[in-house]
């Protein structure tokens, strides 16, 4: 497939939904996705915790991720944080994004089995492999 990389990630993601599972198509796109992820920098630690600290809120992940593949295609979560971590956040916020894995709690009951909420607790999912958050939960 050409010009994919013209394509923004969230047309992407509409055309994986309707290709078929294993076609060259999808294939084609999850390789595209797994280039973006390495940069994308669309959601920083700080502003899932804040909009978390607020509500809960949706994580929807980019197919083929990591995350995807762990926790399914979307998750609703209240994010985990330390005080002293918070209190480093809040001091921060102004200044530099940081990226990377976000522990958090899930809040829909049986969404997860066990080991995927013992995990989302104890490891959590990486910034670079968020789609898109629903911040209105």
């Amino acid at each position: 497939m050409e010009n994919l990389n013209n394509q923004s990630i969230a047309n992407l993601y509409l055309i994986w939904e309707v290709t078929k599972e294993g076609s060259f198509e999808r294939e084609c796109i999850e390789k595209e996705f797994q280039l973006r992820v390495k940069t994308n920098e669309k959601y920083s630690r700080e502003e899932i915790i804040n909009l978390s600290r607020l509500h809960a809120i949706g994580i929807n992940f980019i197919p083929s991720t990591k995350s995807f593949l762990i926790y399914g295609k979307q998750i609703v979560i209240e994010a985990l944080v330390s005080e002293d971590e918070l209190i480093k956040i809040k001091s921060n916020m102004a200044q530099e994004k940081t990226y990377g894995y976000v522990k958090a709690k899930s809040l829909v009951p049986k969404m997860l089995s066990e080991a995927q909420e013992d995990r989302l607790e104890k490891i959590g999912f990486h910034t670079s492999e968020i789609l898109d958050i629903e911040n209105r939960i």
